[in-house]
């Protein structure tokens, strides 16, 4: 429970591009990151596959889904071996730290959902 994301700090630190506001991860944050994805680069490759990108995922305190984790492989995996490398690994989770730091300031009906690089609100049933 190491990486738990209630542990890691989610202040935003934004860095304008083309006039657009972008989250980025303290040093920390990218750091813990890092520990994680070589805690289940099991293989020790630089790499990691689907299943060790779930657990991981999970483990970082995320509830990720089969389809959402297969799809991420999808888009990140440039060779077709079926693994992202640790660049891939911490754009994700930033996406998903921003996707998580946006949702929690606002309202609690509101649902963040990452697709693709899209972050799409959405009004909670």
């Amino acid at each position: 429970d190491r990486f738990r994301r209630s542990e890691m700090s989610l202040s935003p630190r934004s860095k304008s591009r083309g006039g657009k506001k972008r989250f980025e991860l303290s040093e920390e944050q990218r750091q813990e990151l890092k520990e994680a994805f070589d805690l289940f680069d099991t293989e020790k490759t630089g790499t990691i596959d689907y299943h060790e990108l779930k657990v991981a995922m999970r483990a970082l305190g995320f509830d990720v889904r089969k389809a959402e984790v297969l799809q991420l492989i999808k888009e990140y995996d440039r060779d077709d071996s079926g693994r992202i490398e640790y660049d891939d690994f911490l754009e994700i989770m930033t996406k998903k730290y921003a996707c998580l730091l946006y949702t929690s300031d606002a309202a609690d009906d509101l649902l963040c959902v990452d697709l693709g690089g899209r972050r799409i609100i959405k009004k909670k049933k």
